[in-house]
């Protein structure tokens, strides 16, 4: 991330905050998602 990041220029540290920012997003929405799913995927059909 730190070389991409850099590849920035001034906005570097804007685009390390997005990054982790989306990040966090993405694998809580996996967390929260499959527990929701839960139900879905535990019938064998």
């Amino acid at each position: 991330l730190g070389t991409v990041a850099n590849h920035q220029g001034q906005g570097r540290w804007f685009f390390g905050a997005g990054a982790m920012l989306g990040s966090v997003i993405w694998f809580s929405a996996l967390g929260f998602g499959a527990r929701l799913l839960r139900p879905v995927f535990a019938r064998p059909g």
